[in-house]
């Protein structure tokens, strides 16, 4: 776990010649700076768990900065994903959760009157003022969240 790719790298092929028939049981989690680097390195050394803090940090930053509340980022199957909280704005207000990226998904809503829905039904709608927690990739959080910035600049949001 150095800042140097290519030692982190040496040292993670070190390991997995040390751990021999081990190698599949033993979980080595190898932290790659590059993404490119990282994604290369995971498909051609059968590294299970490559990991890219740029990955995880640029959506952190880019949701940030949009104004949602960024609560964690995670990896799931290798992709990079987000963990936040929206505030619901009326360009959101009456949209489904089917209605929603199939890869998005909302696990719990606190109403605006106080109640909290866990893991709402496809059915359950979006009210202004609602506070969303959502889990999903960064690219479709952040689509999401450009439609909320979007419509309350007054500007044509995209879906």
């Amino acid at each position: 776990m150095t800042s140097d790719d290519l030692v982190n790298i040496e040292t993670g092929l070190a390991v997995r010649d040390l751990l021999e028939d081990r190698w599949l049981e033993v979980p080595v989690v190898l932290r790659v700076f590059d993404r490119r680097l990282a994604g290369t390195v995971s498909g051609s050394f059968d590294f299970r768990n490559v990991r890219s803090p740029a990955a995880l940090a640029a959506p952190w930053f880019v949701g940030a900065a949009l104004g949602m509340d960024v609560l964690q980022t995670l990896y799931v199957g290798g992709l990079p994903m987000l963990v936040a909280r929206l505030s619901v704005g009326e360009a959101l207000a009456g949209t489904e959760m089917r209605d929603l990226s199939a890869r998005l998904r909302v696990v719990c809503l606190a109403r605006g009157d106080g109640s909290v829905v866990n893991l709402p039904r496809r059915e359950t709608a979006f009210a202004a003022g609602d506070v969303a927690t959502l889990v999903g990739p960064y690219e479709e959080l952040l689509l999401l969240l450009r439609r909320t910035v979007a419509d309350s600049s007054g500007r044509p949001g995209r879906p």
